[in-house]
């Protein structure tokens, strides 16, 4: 038994979309993530795309029964045939996501508020930070450049924001390095 939570994200609606999913086994540990920005389109179609997503991923762990966590209760009451599915873009999802469920031998889905879903929100929004922040190529390899660096110097997190700090200021000023 896998318990998968996902969530979408959206950053406006339609707006950039980032999805997240944390597979965990029944005792908590998590076996795998995904946390990927997925392009532009509506906080509904995220949080579809990350359920299938984390399915698809649970079926490749080989697991038979699943439990799909949501704090989207449109998707979960959806899927229940509570609601139906009117809008045109989502009903490609909903039969895919259905499909989905019932290739595994005892599937289960359930609403969770929020707050019980927060590593699958917190991998939906990392992925959409991560789309907003990318550098371009020579900035990148100076990141890696600079993390290489603090990691050779054993400079921990926390000593090395100061670093950057530092380092941020030295380049707005023509100050000398105080030591």
């Amino acid at each position: 038994m896998l318990i998968v939570y996902a969530d979408g994200a959206c950053r406006g609606n339609p707006g950039p979309m980032g999805i997240g999913v944390s597979i965990q086994m029944k005792d908590g540990k998590e076996i795998e993530t995904v946390s990927e920005a997925i392009g532009e389109g509506t906080n509904n179609r995220a949080e579809y795309q990350a359920a299938i997503e984390g399915l698809k991923r649970a079926s490749k762990q080989g697991a038979d029964e699943i439990e799909l966590r949501m704090d989207s209760e449109l998707v979960v009451k959806q899927l229940q045939g509570e609601y139906q599915v009117r809008k045109a873009e989502l009903k490609p999802l909903y039969a895919e996501l259905s499909g989905l469920l019932a290739s595994f031998k005892k599937p289960t889905v359930v609403h969770v508020k929020r707050d019980q879903n927060p590593r699958a929100d917190e991998l939906a929004n990392l992925a959409l930070d991560n789309a907003e922040s990318l550098l371009n190529d020579s900035e990148g390899q100076l990141a890696e450049t600079i993390v290489a660096l603090l990691r050779k110097n054993e400079i921990n997190p926390q000593r090395a924001r100061l670093v950057l700090a530092e380092v941020t200021h030295l380049l707005r000023t023509d100050t000398p390095l105080k030591r």
